[in-house]
């Protein structure tokens, strides 16, 4: 059988090197400083109006809501965020299991048919309370007159279709720009920062937890499968992390007002921020 892992292997000097730098940079918070970056320098070239061009000209499509890296990576945010996440989880629980059978076991430990299950379970409860909870956020905030669009209506904001029946008239911003409509006036706290915002966090946080863990173990694992399958779920997440922080920056520069972009923001960091507190 043809080992494919050995195709996509890394030297491990080199690999040893990323590692130790991917260690560093997770670990110091000023990572998280990248996106209130992003956000300030955006927010001050759209001020100037120094590539006010690329919107008005459309630019290779970059400001068109419907293209291909808008349409793909945030109209599909939530199921991108729960693949990687899925990802991160299985090493996650897979290297912890590593750790607790690198101890002895006694007899009975072995006898019993699902010590696998019973160890891991509370890692796994866990994990699913994570990523349950910042489904909840999104939903709750993002979904089709929920939170932001309360917010959009009572600041007033409405739906111009041109026609004078009002039960015509689509109640929510999804429905309005679907059915052809403007969504117009009231206060519209940016939905893309929030969104990229909580899933590149919630990413970000999984990830360092995953490099720590794997850096701990180095010594432990033996497997060619768990490394390349690290390697790729690395790979993968950067791609994804680098893909959403451009949403975010293309947001930043062309969109929303000041205050709106700094509330969505803000609203975006709550779940991420308090569920790698509490848990």
């Amino acid at each position: 059988m043809v080992d494919f892992s050995l195709a996509l292997r890394v030297p491990q000097e080199v690999s040893e090197k990323i590692e130790t730098a991917a260690a560093s940079i997770l670990k110091n918070k000023i990572i998280l400083s990248y996106l209130p970056v992003t956000l300030v320098i955006g927010c001050t070239i759209k001020a100037i109006g120094f590539l006010n061009f690329i919107k008005e000209k459309n630019v290779l499509g970059i400001t068109n809501p419907e293209n291909l890296i808008n349409v793909v990576f945030a109209g599909n945010a939530y199921y991108w965020c729960m693949f990687v996440f899925f990802l991160i989880s299985i090493l996650i629980i897979k290297l912890k299991h590593l750790v607790e059978f690198s101890l002895p076991v006694t007899l009975q430990d072995l006898n019993t048919e699902n010590v696998n299950f019973q160890k891991i379970k509370p890692l796994l409860l866990r994990q699913l309370l994570k990523i349950t909870l910042l489904l909840l956020a999104l939903n709750a905030c993002l979904y089709p007159n929920a939170i932001f669009d309360y917010v959009f209506k009572k600041t007033g904001a409405y739906c111009e279709l041109g026609s004078s029946n009002p039960e015509t008239v689509p109640d929510s911003k999804a429905s309005c720009l679907s059915s052809g409509g403007s969504w117009v006036g009231g206060f519209d706290p940016s939905g893309h920062l929030f969104l990229t915002t909580n899933i590149s966090l919630m990413v970000l946080f999984e990830l360092k937890d995953l490099v720590y863990l794997k850096m701990a173990n180095d010594d432990r694992i033996d497997q060619k499968y768990l490394l390349f399958s690290y390697n790729c779920t690395i790979l993968i997440s950067t791609v994804l992390l680098l893909i959403w922080w451009w949403l975010f920056s293309v947001t930043c520069i062309f969109f929303h007002t000041i205050l709106e972009k700094i509330i969505g923001f803000l609203c975006g960091l709550i779940t991420p921020l308090a569920v790698n507190f509490f848990f």
